[in-house]
C-alpha cells in the first residue's frame, strides 16, 4: 500500500508538472524581458547621473579658479593685473571650463 501511495503521488506530480510547465516557461520569458528593460533603465539613469556629477565637478573647479583669481588679484597691484601671467592662466582656464560647462548643460 505504501508503494501504491508513492506511485500515485509521483504520477500526480508528473501530471501537475506537465500542466504547469508551459505556464512556468511563459513566466520565465516574461521575467527575462522585464529584467532586460530594467537593465536599460538603470543604464540610462546611471549615464544621466554621471553627466550630472561631471557638470557639478566642473562647476566646483571653476569656482575654485575664481577664488584663486580673486586671491591673486588681491595680492597683485592693479597696474600689474594685465602683465600677470598667473592671472592670464587662471582667466583662460575659467573661460575653458565655462565653455565646457555650457556645452554639458546644452546636452541635458
Amino acid at each position: 500500500m505504501a508503494k501504491k501511495k508513492k506511485k500515485d503521488l509521483k504520477d500526480t506530480m508528473v501530471d501537475i508538472w506537465k500542466s504547469t510547465r508551459g505556464e512556468f516557461d511563459i513566466v520565465m520569458d516574461e521575467t527575462s524581458k522585464l529584467i532586460k528593460k530594467g537593465e536599460k533603465h538603470v543604464k540610462v539613469f546611471s549615464d544621466k547621473s554621471k553627466e550630472t556629477l561631471e557638470l557639478i565637478s566642473a562647476k566646483l573647479r571653476r569656482e575654485n579658479l575664481y577664488y584663486q583669481l580673486g586671491k591673486t588679484a588681491s595680492s597683485t597691484t592693479k597696474s600689474r593685473w594685465n602683465d600677470s601671467k598667473k592671472m592670464d592662466k587662471l582667466r583662460s582656464e575659467i573661460t575653458k571650463l565655462s565653455k565646457e560647462i555650457k556645452s554639458k548643460e546644452l546636452k541635458k
